[in-house]
């Protein structure tokens, strides 16, 4: 969906944000605003396993390789 500028900027949204529609009162009014941010708790569960690992591009693209020549 597009909308005016005026509107995004008052709500500080940017080209691409996730926004939210409810219906309000009796169905004939809506509201529009900004999406809640998603819960990205899961990402901190990764850090034990990657703990004391080379996380560096080569040895991610090393790991990469090494799996796909176990199949």
């Amino acid at each position: 969906a597009t909308f005016p500028k005026s509107i995004c900027e008052s709500l500080g949204l940017e080209p691409g944000d996730e926004i939210q529609l409810d219906q309000a009162g009796d169905g004939t009014n809506w509201i529009l605003r900004p999406a809640k941010a998603r819960s990205r708790s899961w990402l901190n569960k990764l850090n034990a396993y990657a703990k004391d690992k080379d996380n560096s591009m080569e040895s991610v693209r090393s790991s990469i390789a090494h799996g796909r020549q176990r199949k």
